[in-house]
């Protein structure tokens, strides 16, 4: 594990390749907080601000897909809406 000012990286090495890469650890989160919708890291800063759902959800999809991490979709009321794995993290119980 590597530490890159705030955000862990997770060490991986493909075993048919021996390609090593990393992956961010911490789930990305798309929620809504005093009236906008912001995607956040758990655990760390907020990505990205919005002011409806939709692009949220979208930039928040990306995000996680380049961090190979979950994203998870919360709804108005702070309940999971929706759970989507791009990733290492997708054994992580929760």
């Amino acid at each position: 594990m590597l530490s890159t000012g705030r955000t862990l990286l997770l060490l991986t090495v493909d075993n048919k390749t021996g390609r090593i890469g990393a992956v961010a650890r911490g789930w990305v989160h798309t929620i809504h907080r005093s009236g906008e919708w912001v995607n956040e890291l758990e655990e760390g800063p907020i990505l990205s601000q919005h002011t409806t759902k939709a692009p949220a959800v979208l930039a928040g999809r990306l995000e996680a897909k380049s961090r190979r991490t979950e994203h998870v979709i919360h709804n108005v009321d702070g309940s999971i809406g929706e759970r989507n794995s791009y990733g290492a993290d997708s054994s992580r119980p929760g």
